[in-house]
């Protein structure tokens, strides 16, 4: 993991904080390639009520840790290494968020790697 974010600070001014994994430059390039062959596919007036992540912004989450008014704190908690190691990973298939109904989360999921990346995710959700 290569450590924490904040996407925006909320009403409060406490910064929403999220444990992700960057992507690196191949994997930034093919989720963006992914989204633009997506949005083909839906058409232009579907694709234009879409709020796009720009490539900039696109980390692979793995757990919305909640709003924080000290990020140190946070950092403090997760420092010490996880007890899975390295592994290589892939993107896979498109996927929306909820299953039933209209979708309102469109993203792509994880090929090789998932095991290991639900064991990280267990370790942060501990």
């Amino acid at each position: 993991m290569t450590g924490l974010s904040h996407r925006y600070t909320g009403e409060r001014g406490d910064l929403r904080l999220f444990a992700a994994i960057d992507l690196d430059e191949i994997a930034r390039r093919a989720a963006a390639d992914t989204a633009r062959d997506f949005a083909e596919r839906l058409g232009r007036a579907d694709a234009q009520q879409i709020r796009w992540v720009g490539e900039e912004s696109l980390p692979f989450t793995l757990r919305f840790l909640g709003e924080v008014d000290d990020p140190g704190a946070v950092r403090r908690a997760v420092s010490s290494p996880f007890p899975v190691g390295v592994f290589t990973a892939s993107l896979a298939e498109v996927r929306v968020f909820p299953y039933s109904g209209v979708p309102r989360v469109v993203w792509l999921g994880m090929g090789d790697g998932e095991d290991c990346m639900l064991a990280l995710k267990a370790e942060l959700d501990r």
